[in-house]
Order: C-alpha cells, then sequence, then structure tokens
C-alpha cells in the first residue's frame, strides 16, 4: 500500500465519523471535572481519618521517638579537616 492511498483511507474514515457537539463536550467534560471532585474530597477525607487513628495508636510514621534527654553528637566533616567521627558537643 502506498503512502498517497493510506492518507486518502485516512482522509475518508475521518469524513464518516460522527463528530460530538459542543454541547455534548461540555456535558462530559463537566461530568468528568465533577467526578474527579468528589474522588479527591473523598480521598481527602479517608487520608485524614487514617491519620487520626494513626496518631492514636501511635503506629507508622507519625510515632515520635524520646531520646531520653541525650543532647545529639555532632560530626564533623572530613572536607572541614575534621576526622570524620562523631564527637561529644561542650
Amino acid at each position: 500500500m502506498s503512502l498517497k492511498k493510506y492518507f486518502q483511507d485516512v482522509k475518508s474514515e475521518l469524513k464518516r465519523v460522527t463528530w460530538p457537539s459542543f454541547e455534548e463536550v461540555n456535558r462530559a467534560a463537566g461530568a468528568v471535572l465533577g467526578l474527579f471532585l468528589i474522588i479527591g474530597i473523598y480521598v481527602a477525607i479517608v487520608d485524614w481519618i487514617m491519620i487520626l487513628l494513626w496518631k492514636v495508636f501511635h503506629l507508622g510514621p507519625y510515632k515520635t521517638i524520646s531520646t531520653g534527654g541525650t543532647t545529639p553528637s555532632t560530626a564533623t566533616s572530613p572536607a572541614t579537616g575534621g576526622s570524620g567521627t562523631a564527637t561529644k558537643a561542650p
């Protein structure tokens, strides 16, 4: 099949397509946006509830770990001439 014949066939097929009206496109776009908004609100509410449950039951990444009141160590960088080992802060 030649390239010219291919494009002639494509052109004839596109003439037979029933294109939607502007009103139909607007209605479909409104339905998609409305559904997107409803699902977004639903997911946000479920996420909020799950975060509350995680905080109440101290699960997952929201659990805080106590260090017991010790001061954290500071590390010196080899780039600044330090040894690269952790040392106690004065």
